[in-house]
């Protein structure tokens, strides 16, 4: 949805941020993407923050994604025999787990799940325990 200028919700405000108008993936990542930083930079202007922490991003994202790519092509082979994915995390990471499982479903359609570490193992540890007991009474 357009919420930019000259559209019925951006003509109801008295300020609006336009992200433009970018061709965007399946999982809507640049419109996502977009609106965190946006988000950021008036977040910052009400905060006073000077200069602008997103003004080397795009030499971040290279070297981040310089580093990705020898770890991704490690991963590919092994993820395309996946068919299902668990991600699990504690704290702050866990919108990272939450993310990541997000965009397999959206994205690769692979059933994928995000818990917290604490969750997921006692899960795990209480399934186990189901199992082990089911074995020891045949």
């Amino acid at each position: 949805m357009d919420v930019g200028q000259g559209t019925p919700l951006g003509d109801l405000a008295d300020l609006t941020v336009d992200l433009g108008n970018e061709p965007d993936s399946y999982a809507s990542t640049v419109g996502y993407t977009g609106t965190v930083v946006a988000l950021d930079l008036i977040a910052g202007a009400v905060a006073g923050r000077e200069g602008d922490p997103w003004s080397d991003i795009a030499e971040q994202t290279t070297a981040v994604h310089r580093q990705a790519t020898e770890v991704v092509a490690g991963l590919r082979e092994r993820g395309a025999r996946c068919i299902a994915s668990d991600g699990v995390a504690a704290g702050a990471s866990r919108a990272s787990a939450e993310e990541g499982a997000l965009l397999l479903r959206e994205v690769v359609r692979m059933t994928a799940a995000a818990s917290a570490t604490r969750n997921w193992v006692a899960a795990f540890t209480q399934t186990a325990r189901a199992r082990r007991h089911s074995d020891d009474s045949l």
